[in-house]
C-alpha cells in the first residue's frame, strides 16, 4: 500500500457516538480551529489591558467583580464597562478607567445590553432603565426617572401626568385644572414647591433589552409588550406608548435593532417590526412572523448581514432570507444534554482575519466557537491544570474597537478587561491545551495494517520565550480499544524552523484515531500527516 495521507484537518462533529466516526470526520477539536487553507490553528489568545481592582482613577471605586457588559459607545468614543453595579468608562487605549455612577437599576452579575443615541446611552439588565449622559464632556450616569410624586398644597399625595414645560412649571396642587398636571396617588415624601421642573415619565421597570431606532429609545417589558421613549428624550416615557406581539402574545426574551428593524423574540415566535410612520409610530413588517423563539434571551446576536440565536429546542439557528436554518448540527446532541441553557450568551468575535460568534453557556461550563463565513465549530476552553480538564473559556462579553485596533473581552473570573488577539499565544499566563482528535482511519480497507512511519508536518520552533521548548503529545487507539502511551514530540527552540517530525513503530491496526495534544504558549499550526503502511494478509 502506498504512504497514505491522514484526514487531519477536518470539522469536529460531537452528535453521535464517537465510535461511528469514519475518516474524514474529526471527533473533537479544542482551541483551534481550521483556518483559510485548511490547516488547524491555535484560536486567539488574552492578555490583560486593564484591571477594574487596580487600575481605576479613584480607588474608592476598585472592584474584584468580573464585568457584566462591556461597550463601544462609538457616538461618543468611549469604551463603557458595567461591573459590580456601577459605570466606568475608557477614553484611549492608553487611558485608565474613570467610575461614571452606580446607578440602582443596574443589577449586579447579569448581563447589560446597551443602546446608542447620540449624547445618551441607555442600558438594561433586568429592572428598571438607566443611563450614560455625556454634557460639556462631563459624563453623568443615573436612572431613567419615574413621574414625580409630592405631597401637595392640600397634604394628599401626587403624582405627576404631564410633562411640565416652562408654561406649567409653577403649575401648583391647587386651582381648577390642577388635576391636568398632577392625579393622586402614591407616597413619596417631597412637598410641592414652586419654581420646580417635575417630570412625568412611566419608564419600563423590568427590561432586559434596549435599542435605539430614528430619535426612539426603545425597550421590552416583562411580558409581550415592548415600549417606546418620547423622541429625542430618553428621559420620558409614556404608559401609552407600547405595542404587542401581535401573532403569538408570548413574553418578549428579546429586542434587538439592526438594519432599521426591530426583532422581537418571544418563548416560541419571532416578529420583525419597523417604523411606519404612523401616529403609533411602529408597525410589524408583513411576511416576517416566525415560528421560532428562544431558551436563551442573550444568544440573540446580529453577524453576517443576518441573525442567530439559540432557540427553544436549544438548536443554535440563524435566518437565511428570513427563514430559519439549522446550524448547530455537530453539537446538538451536547447541547440538548446541558441541564440548563438559559444562561448562555452570544458574542461575535471579529479578530485577525477570522469571524465568530462565540456561544457560552456558564452553568455547563462548556464554550463553542462557530466560525460563520467557513460555517465551521470548535470547542474553546480554559484548561484547569488541577482538575485535568477543560472548563469554560475564561473570556466573555467581547467588543470591537475599531478606533483603537483592539478587540477586547471581560473575565468570568475576575475583573480584568482582556485584548484579544492572534499575537497572543496563552491566556494571560495560562497555557491553551489545544486538542486535535481523528475520526476512525481505515484507508478504504478493514484489513489489518502495519504503521511502518507517521511523518507530521507542522509549524515548529514557536516557543514563545527564548530556550523554551514546546512539545506536541501524539497517542492512538487501534479498533477502537484502549488508547496508547502517548508520544512526546518536540516543537522546537525559538530557530529551529524544520517542519517535519516523524514517529516509528506504531503497531498493526484495522482503523485508527489519532489524537495530538499540545500544551504551552507556541504559534502552532497542524498542517497534515502522511502515514506509511502495509496491509497483511
Amino acid at each position: 500500500m502506498p504512504k497514505k495521507m491522514i484526514p487531519l484537518n477536518t470539522d469536529p462533529y460531537e452528535n453521535v457516538d464517537d465510535v461511528e466516526l469514519r475518516e474524514g470526520q474529526a471527533a473533537k477539536l479544542v482551541n483551534a480551529y481550521v483556518d483559510d487553507l485548511k490547516n488547524t490553528k491555535i484560536r486567539p489568545g488574552l492578555s490583560s489591558k486593564w484591571d477594574l481592582s487596580t487600575d481605576v482613577t479613584n480607588p474608592t471605586y476598585y472592584t474584584t467583580a468580573p464585568l457584566d457588559g462591556i461597550f463601544w459607545w462609538n457616538s461618543q468614543k468611549r469604551l463603557i464597562i458595567a461591573a459590580n453595579g456601577s459605570l466606568y468608562h475608557i477614553d484611549s487605549p492608553y487611558g485608565a478607567p474613570v467610575w461614571i455612577g452606580s446607578p440602582t437599576n443596574l443589577a449586579r452579575g447579569t448581563p447589560v445590553i446597551f443602546a446608542d443615541s447620540g449624547d445618551d446611552l441607555l442600558g438594561a439588565n433586568g429592572t428598571g432603565l438607566f443611563y450614560v449622559n455625556i454634557t460639556a464632556g462631563i459624563l453623568t450616569a443615573e436612572n431613567v426617572p419615574v413621574a414625580s410624586e409630592v405631597i401637595g398644597t392640600d397634604g394628599l399625595n401626587y403624582t405627576c401626568i404631564v410633562t411640565h414645560t416652562s408654561a406649567a412649571i409653577n403649575r401648583p396642587i391647587t386651582g381648577a385644572d390642577y388635576a391636568l398636571y398632577w392625579v393622586q396617588t402614591g407616597f413619596s415624601g417631597v412637598v410641592w414647591a414652586p419654581d420646580t421642573a417635575y417630570i412625568y415619565s412611566d419608564p419600563p421597570t423590568r427590561s432586559t433589552h434596549v435599542g435605539y431606532l430614528d430619535g426612539y429609545s426603545l425597550a421590552n417589558e416583562d411580558g409581550a409588550t415592548f415600549r417606546w421613549s418620547t423622541p429625542n428624550n430618553v428621559q420620558a416615557w409614556s404608559s401609552l406608548d407600547y405595542a404587542t406581539a401581535e401573532a403569538d402574545p408570548d413574553n418578549v426574551e428579546a429586542l434587538l435593532v439592526n438594519w432599521r428593524e426591530i426583532l422581537l423574540v418571544g418563548e416560541k415566535t419571532t416578529e420583525t417590526w419597523y417604523n411606519a410612520g404612523t401616529t403609533a409610530p411602529f408597525g410589524k413588517l408583513a411576511g416576517t412572523h416566525i415560528e421560532k423563539g428562544t431558551s436563551a434571551r442573550y444568544t440573540v446576536k446580529a453577524a453576517n448581514n443576518t441573525w442567530y440565536w439559540l432557540d427553544q429546542d436549544r438548536r443554535f439557528i440563524t435566518l437565511v432570507q428570513r427563514t430559519p436554518q439549522v446550524i448547530s448540527g455537530p453539537f446538538e446532541k451536547v447541547i440538548e444534554g446541558f441541564i440548563k441553557v438559559s444562561d448562555a450568551t452570544t458574542d461575535v468575535l471579529d479578530v485577525g482575519g477570522q469571524h465568530w460568534l462565540i456561544l457560552t453557556f456558564p452553568s455547563a461550563n462548556r464554550t463553542f466557537a462557530y466560525e460563520y463565513a467557513r460555517k465551521t465549530w470548535s470547542e474553546w476552553s480554559t484548561w484547569d491544570p488541577i482538575a485535568a480538564a477543560d472548563q469554560e473559556w475564561r473570556a466573555r462579553y467581547f467588543c470591537l474597537v475599531p478606533d483603537w485596533g483592539m478587540c477586547l473581552a471581560g473575565d468570568r473570573l475576575s475583573s480584568k478587561i482582556f485584548d484579544i488577539s492572534p499575537n497572543y499565544h496563552d491566556d494571560d499566563g495560562d497555557n491553551i491545551r489545544i486538542l486535535r482528535r481523528t475520526g476512525h482511519i481505515s484507508h478504504d480497507t478493514h484489513m489489518t495494517k502495519r504503521t511502518n512511519s507517521l511523518v507530521i508536518r507542522c509549524k515548529r520552533g514557536v516557543g514563545s520565550v527564548a530556550g523554551s521548548e514546546p512539545t506536541m503529545s501524539v497517542r492512538w487507539k487501534s479498533d477502537n480499544g484502549d488508547w496508547s502511551t502517548p508520544r512526546e514530540v518536540s516543537l522546537g527552540k525559538i530557530g529551529d524552523d524544520y517542519c517535519f517530525v516523524t514517529l516509528r513503530g506504531l503497531g498493526m491496526y484495522r482503523s485508527r484515531q489519532y489524537e495530538f495534544v499540545i500544551l504551552g504558549a507556541s504559534d502552532f499550526i497542524l498542517m497534515d500527516a502522511e502515514e506509511d503502511v502495509d496491509p497483511l494478509r
